[in-house]
C-alpha cells in the first residue's frame, strides 16, 4: 500500500504503535537493561503525497528517532516491518505469549492506546504477522540465537530482543543505528519515512500543520498537493482542535488543501494547550492579519484575535473587493 493510500486511521495506528514501543525501553541502552524508559505524551503522524511526517511533543523526537535507528527504519519497507513487528508483540495477550514465542515479557499496549487501537481497529495498513514471521520472532528471543550477518538483520534481532527482555546473547552485540531520519523542513530531504525535529511547545498535530504551511507559501511553493491527513494517538485537546478548526477553513480558501482528520472520533481529549506554531510574521502577513495571528507562537489559549470557528473566511483580496 502506497503512502498515499492511508487514512487517518492508518495514521492513528502508526502513531499509537510509535508511541507505545518508545516508552516500552531505553533504546540507547544495551541490551542487559531491562528497565522501562519514560512515558512519551504524544505522536502525530501526516501524510502529503507519497511522504510521511512524525511529529511529538516537546523534545520527545529525539526519543523516537533512537527506536528508529535500532530498528533500521530508513524506508517504507522497514518503516512497516518495524510496525508490523511490534503491533504484534504489544497487542499479545499476556496468556498467549509463552505458548506462542516460549517466554514472557512486560511490553503492552496501555489502556490509552489500546483504546486508540480500537478506534483504528478498520485499518488495513499494519497486517497480521504470518506464522512463519512469528517462529522467526520465537527464534530471536531463544537463550542463544542464530547471529546474522546482515547488519539490518542484526538490528531486528537487537531490537525484538529489547522489546522482549530476551537480554543479552552470546555473540551479538548491539549494531550500529540506521541514519536518523530528523528533518526540522519539508524539503530537507526526499526521505519518505521523516521525524520532525521541533522541540518548540506547539502540540505535535501543529507542529505538522506549521511545515504543511511552509510547504505552500511564498512565492514558489514546495508542493502542489490539494490534501493532507492527519492522525495521532490522541484526539486533539480542545485548544488545538479550536485552531485547527480555524486553519482548515482558512487553508482550503487560500490554496484549496483539504485536510483529513480522524472522523467520528470519540477519543477522549489530550490535556493541555500549547502554544501556537510558530512562522515569521514576514513570511505570512500577506495573507491577512488573522493568518499571522495563527502562527504567532503564543499560548493557544485565548481566541479573540482570531475569527469564530463556525465563520467563513474571508480572504484579504476579498476584503477589498467588498
Amino acid at each position: 500500500m502506497p503512502i498515499s493510500s492511508y487514512n487517518a486511521k492508518d495514521l492513528v495506528l502508526f502513531s499509537t504503535i510509535i508511541n507505545s514501543a518508545t516508552r516500552q525501553k531505553n533504546w540507547e541502552s544495551e541490551l542487559s537493561d531491562k528497565a522501562v524508559g519514560t512515558k512519551v505524551e504524544e505522536v502525530q503522524c501526516m501524510k502529503i503525497d507519497e511522504r510521511l511526517f512524525i511529529a511529538c511533543n516537546y523534545g520527545e523526537h529525539a526519543r523516537v528517532d533512537k527506536f528508529f535507528q535500532a530498528f533500521g527504519v530508513t524506508n517504507l519497507d522497514t518503516f512497516l516491518q518495524c510496525m508490523r513487528f511490534c503491533h504484534a508483540l504489544l497487542k499479545m495477550e499476556h496468556t498467549t505469549k509463552i505458548p506462542s514465542l516460549g517466554r514472557a515479557f512486560t511490553a503492552d499496549y496501555s489502556g490509552p492506546e489500546k483504546t486508540a487501537c480500537t478506534y483504528a481497529a478498520a485499518s488495513t495498513a499494519v497486517t497480521d504477522l504470518s506464522a512463519e514471521e512469528l517462529t522467526l520472532i520465537r527464534n530471536m528471543i531463544k537463550k542463544n540465537p542464530t547471529i546474522p550477518v546482515d547488519t539490518q538483520a542484526q538490528r531486528i534481532l537487537w531490537a525484538v530482543r529489547k522489546l522482549t527482555d530476551a537480554g543479552v546473547a552470546t555473540g551479538l552485540t548491539k549494531p550500529a543505528g540506521s541514519k536518523s531520519l530528523m528533518t526540522k523542513n519539508y524539503n530537507t530531504n526526499t526521505n519518505a519515512i521523516n521525524l520532525l525535529n521541533d522541540s518548540l511547545p506547539s502540540h505535535a498535530e501543529l507542529k505538522l500543520l506549521r511545515l504543511l504551511t511552509q510547504t505552500k507559501i511564498g512565492a514558489s511553493p514546495l508542493n502542489a498537493h490539494q490534501t493532507a491527513t492527519i492522525g495521532g494517538i490522541k484526539r486533539a485537546c480542545e485548544s488545538c482542535a479550536r485552531w485547527i478548526a480555524i486553519y482548515v477553513k482558512w487553508i482550503k480558501a487560500q490554496f484549496d488543501v483539504d485536510i483529513e482528520l480522524p472522523a467520528t472520533d470519540t477519543r477522549t481529549s489530550a490535556s493541555g494547550d500549547g502554544d501556537r506554531p510558530k512562522i515569521e510574521k514576514d513570511h505570512v502577513e500577506e495573507y491577512g492579519e488573522y493568518v499571522v495571528a495563527l502562527f504567532n507562537g503564543v499560548k493557544n489559549n485565548n481566541f479573540a484575535d482570531l475569527p469564530a470557528a463556525d465563520a467563513p473566511w474571508v480572504l484579504p483580496a476579498q476584503e477589498e473587493e467588498q
